[in-house]
Parts: C-alpha cells; structure tokens; sequence
C-alpha cells in the first residue's frame, strides 16, 4: 500500500461519518475529541479541525439536500409517456452533484491532513493500517 493511500485510509477513520451525511455540532466535537485522543491534537489544531469539520459539514448538508431533490424529480419522471430529456437532465445534474460530495470529502481530508503535523500523519497511518489489517484476518 503507498503512503497516498494509507494517508487517506488513516483520514477516513476521522471523515467518514461526514461522508454519511451532516454531523450535528455534538458529533463534529466528537470526532475532534476521537481524533485528539488518537494523535494528541493541541488547542490550535482543536479549534481548526472543529473548524473544518463544521465548514465540511454545512457544505455537505446542501449537497446531499440537493441529490434528494434530484432524485426525487428523476422518481418522479419515470411515468409512461415518459420525457427523456427531462430524465436525462436529471440524472446529469445528479451524476455532478455526487461528483462534487466526492470532492468535498477529499478536500476534508486534505484539509485535515495539513492541519497535522508529520508524527501526528504517521501515527494516524499506523493506526489505519492496523486496522485494515484487522479487517483482513476477519475477512
């Protein structure tokens, strides 16, 4: 595994509950609390995670709101005498909206990682690769 993917693999195990959805203010604490706990955030790093999360959150919130809508429109196309174009309007737009989520969380991570230092990245990176390997045995 290169060091690319065992970083994102170390930041999923802190941004995956974003990727699920919106995660209410007690959760976001949470997750900084998991984080800290794991790597020894200092205050700074506290507030600017917290930070990222909330900024991540609320963006994630309106695009998830927005594939709803979308789904919902492209449900509601699906009638006999159909409109393809309508359909395929609809599907696009979600196609570019699951896109944008995809970045989103990428850029979540990318963002938590800089806010890191180097030992903090690598102790996340241990811990993730114990846990796949975890996941392997039981596999």
């Amino acid at each position: 595994m290169n060091i690319i993917n065992r970083m994102l693999a170390a930041l999923m195990l802190v941004s995956l509950p974003l990727a699920a959805g919106a995660v209410p203010g007690a959760q976001l604490d949470e997750q900084v609390n998991q984080l800290d706990q794991i790597v020894n955030l200092d205050k700074a790093q506290k507030r600017e995670i917290q930070k990222i999360l909330e900024e991540a959150s609320v963006k994630t919130e309106e695009l998830q709101t927005e594939m709803q809508q979308l789904k919902q429109a492209l449900g509601a196309e699906i009638v006999p005498n159909y409109n393809e174009r309508a359909i395929r309007k609809n599907a696009k737009k979600l196609g570019e909206v699951s896109g944008e989520m995809t970045a989103e969380s990428a850029l979540l991570q990318a963002r938590i990682q800089d806010a890191l230092t180097e030992k903090q990245r690598n102790i996340l990176m241990e811990r993730a690769l114990k846990a796949q390997n975890m996941q392997q045995q039981v596999q």
